[in-house]
């Protein structure tokens, strides 16, 4: 009986702590609308850059629009947006706000000369510095279909 009664209070804790997002919310962030789109200041908040000749991805993160991403906003795969690498994150630990979220980039694929501006609205878990996941819509502006490097694109990119 005492085991039952154990798993079942672990389960229910369990069930309540997966309803609480502990990440903090930015004020008036709305999906899709970008306020804020100055570029990171500097004492705090120094993400770096420009960068050159980093990799950029599709996210397949994106496709899932219904939960909210490190920046504490909704992201689909129809918003231009990007995930920053870890290096340029400037939080602390991985589930926090960054002085870098909604701010905006201008991204330039290296091999088509293609440009996008784009905001930051999510943590890429990943250490490669100035590497970017982009949403399918800001991937696709991007891309052409005779690129080489097909999964990934190198690209410039500098804030805004």
């Amino acid at each position: 009986m005492k085991a039952r009664l154990v798993i079942f209070l672990i389960v229910l804790l369990a069930c309540l702590f997966s309803f609480v997002d502990a990440r903090p919310l930015k004020a008036n962030a709305k999906k899709g609308k970008v306020k804020n789109n100055s570029k990171p200041k500097s004492g705090g908040c120094n993400p770096g850059g420009p960068f050159k000749k980093v990799i950029a991805t599709p996210c397949g993160a994106f496709l899932n629009n219904t939960d909210k991403y490190a920046c504490g906003v909704h992201v689909s795969s129809t918003d231009m947006a990007a995930a920053i690498a870890t290096p340029q994150w400037v939080g602390i630990g991985a589930y926090s706000v960054s002085c870098v979220c909604f701010k905006k980039i201008k991204v330039t694929n290296i091999a088509n000369g293609k440009s996008v501006v784009i905001a930051i609205l999510d943590h890429k878990l990943v250490e490669d510095k100035g590497g970017l996941d982009l949403t399918t819509k800001a991937w696709n502006e991007l891309y052409t279909p005779d690129d080489v490097h097909r999964g990934n694109l190198y690209a410039n990119w500098d804030w805004v």
